[in-house]
């Protein structure tokens, strides 16, 4: 026995009422974000990553952050760099194969201040 689309638009129905409303300002969803939070980001690359909303989580100074990213670029950087980021977990770390990983990475994770999993 098939499930019909009216059991999905209840099923939304009840998510959204335990949930409540979902749209927020930048400023109140990196609120979100405390000093020791797993913070996974979405996106690949250049392609859909929520800069506006990174940079509004590096604004408020956070600290211990673990960051993960399936392919991480310039911000990781940011994260490491603002000492938000002491943790990255990802398959892969730098802009590109022509320009290999960035200096600030490799002093970073080399003097033991990040560390990098794969």
């Amino acid at each position: 026995m098939g499930i019909g689309p009216a059991d999905f638009v209840q099923a939304r129905r009840r998510l959204e009422e335990k949930v409540g409303e979902k749209l927020t300002s930048l400023e109140e969803a990196a609120s979100l974000v405390r000093d020791g939070d797993h913070v996974a980001i979405g996106g690949c690359f250049f392609s859909r990553t929520p800069l506006a909303l990174l940079r509004e989580v590096l604004r408020r100074g956070p600290k211990g952050l673990t960051l993960s990213r399936n392919l991480t670029c310039f911000e990781g950087e940011w994260f490491m760099i603002a000492g938000a980021s002491d943790t990255v977990v990802t398959s892969w770390i730098g802009i590109g194969h022509p320009w290999g990983l960035s200096r600030p990475v490799r002093e970073l994770v080399e003097g033991g201040r990040v560390r990098v999993e794969e």
